[in-house]
């Protein structure tokens, strides 16, 4: 995400919230130049050179939901830029969340991943490099 995108970050399944961890940054916070660079160029893989990713301030959020029946336990994991001043978590372990239902944010530069497992009933539905809009844009299906 860029200094101009929205920094609320939505729910990707509904379930319940069963882990929220934490982790500080090692040292300062990083730019996300290079990311940002290789995202604007297409340059593959768009994560190389990119250190912040694991030693930025970030927060691991782990949902556990269902799709089709089966359960699917999905992450977020919403990482701070070098501007950052917090991660914030609106709900806790133990609460439910609906689907698409703001359950945290990140103050001005940040960037977030969704995991999710590989399954055959799962199809992605966005590629590197696409633009999406939080709470509009289907990731996965």
């Amino acid at each position: 995400m860029s200094p101009f995108d929205v920094h609320y970050n939505r729910a990707p399944v509904t379930g319940r919230v069963s882990m929220i961890r934490h982790y500080p940054a090692e040292g300062e916070n990083l730019y996300m130049g290079m990311m940002h660079l290789r995202t604007v160029l297409n340059w593959l893989p768009l994560h190389g050179g990119s250190p912040h990713i694991v030693q930025n301030e970030r927060t691991v959020t782990r949902f556990d939901g269902e799709y089709r029946g089966a359960p699917l336990p999905a992450y977020v994991v919403q990482i701070g830029s070098r501007g950052v001043n917090g991660i914030e978590s609106h709900y806790a372990v133990g609460d439910t969340v609906e689907r698409g239902a703001i359950f945290g944010m990140i103050r001005i530069g940040s960037q977030v991943d969704l995991i999710v497992p590989a399954r055959e009933d799962l199809s992605i539905k966005v590629q590197p490099g696409d633009v999406v809009r939080a709470g509009e844009t289907i990731l996965v299906q």
